[in-house]
């Protein structure tokens, strides 16, 4: 087993939500968690997943795709963690999430 299928066997069976998409945001993981706290099954390799929820400020009101923390690290290309956000769900319901985001390049 490559160590790349090692690393996607522990993140889906990881407890937490996760998911990995590719520098133009597709997704090309995410584990079980994930799928829960979205409410929805998103397609890897064919959904972005900025379309998979919103985020939204403590007023409600959504924020500019550019301040959401995925396209902050992938811009600025340096972790963004331990941020609270609020996601809206495709069903309208609100969660809030502690998210992190690392950029990591295949080298």
């Amino acid at each position: 087993m490559t160590v790349e299928k090692q690393h996607s066997k522990i993140i889906l069976n990881l407890g937490n939500p996760i998911y990995i998409c590719d520098a133009q945001g597709y997704l090309t993981l995410l584990n079980k968690a994930a799928v829960e706290l979205l409410g929805s099954e998103p397609e890897v390799g064919k959904d972005l997943y900025s379309d998979l929820f919103k985020v939204v400020g403590c007023d409600g009101a959504e924020l500019p795709a550019a301040s959401h923390p995925v396209n902050i690290a992938i811009k600025e290309h340096k972790p963004v963690e331990n941020i609270e956000i609020i996601i809206k769900r495709q069903d309208g319901s609100l969660r809030n999430v502690l998210q992190s985001s690392v950029p990591y390049f295949n080298v």
